[in-house]
């Protein structure tokens, strides 16, 4: 239900996809998210815990949730997500991008496809507080750089994911999901501590209790 709350939040639109705390998700038909016709889930990797880790500008997965739906998957670039939220803040705007675009350019001569899709998904609560500017000077940089067309130079294109994978569909059909996020490859961080879980038990039987005094 607060999936379906969340997606009627107005933009302006419906969204296709949402990002869960630090990237984290599992495998099972029985994901709630399966029941919300999303087209789109951003994550971090795929297969089991000891299975392979998505390389480098990874090709987008596609696989069916649990209606049938045919739905595709994202997988996070870590290093240039993290250099953002993470490192970049302390560097010279213009500095930062030139490490940032160089990062992308090795992406691109490496990678087999002649059109590489590269994820960039951060934890929006981390980056712009440290920055000095709130990432002003380095996002007005950032795009400038991507939409410059220098002869001789590998041309970079900014999409929303929804418009990328409506013109490029998946090919390449994705097994299963490792459960866990980006924090430390598991669900830990968000279990919480025995203190922390008894007390949100307490509340619970005490918002019960007064729900049903009310009635």
């Amino acid at each position: 239900m607060s999936i379906r709350r969340t997606l009627a939040c107005s933009f302006g639109w419906r969204s296709n996809s949402i990002r869960q705390f630090s990237g984290s998700d599992r495998s099972g038909s029985g994901h709630p998210k399966a029941r919300c016709a999303l087209s789109w889930y951003p994550c971090w990797r795929s297969s089991g815990s000891d299975g392979p880790r998505p390389t480098r500008a990874s090709l987008p997965r596609r696989s069916r949730n649990g209606i049938g739906r045919e739905v595709a998957f994202l997988f996070r670039d870590r290093e240039l997500s993290d250099a953002i939220g993470f490192t970049y803040a302390r560097n010279e705007p213009h500095a930062a991008v030139d490490d940032f675009i160089a990062r992308l350019a090795a992406i691109a001569e490496r990678s087999p496809e002649a059109r590489p899709l590269v994820p960039v998904i951060l934890d929006g609560e981390n980056p712009w507080e440290h920055y000095p500017d709130g990432g002003e000077g380095f996002l007005r940089a950032l795009y400038t750089t991507l939409i410059a067309d220098k002869p001789g130079q590998v041309r970079f294109h900014s999409v929303t994911p929804q418009h990328e994978l409506a013109e490029h569909p998946p090919r390449t059909r994705l097994d299963g999901i490792h459960t866990g996020s980006w924090i430390n490859a598991d669900l830990r961080i968000w279990i919480g501590h025995p203190e922390d879980n008894d007390a949100w038990e307490r509340l619970e039987r005490t918002r019960g209790f007064l729900q049903r005094e009310q009635q």
